[in-house]
């Protein structure tokens, strides 16, 4: 039972990763975009 709640620890852990490095590449993306229209 331990080892199941520890996966989805984890599992959690690396979704809040994952969604704030899409966060930031989209932050990023529009960034560039702002860039190249403002060209």
């Amino acid at each position: 039972h331990r080892s199941v709640a520890i996966a989805a620890a984890l599992k959690r852990r690396l979704d809040t990763i994952e969604g704030i490095g899409v966060r930031l590449e989209h932050r990023d993306m529009g960034k560039n975009i702002s860039r190249i229209a403002g060209r």
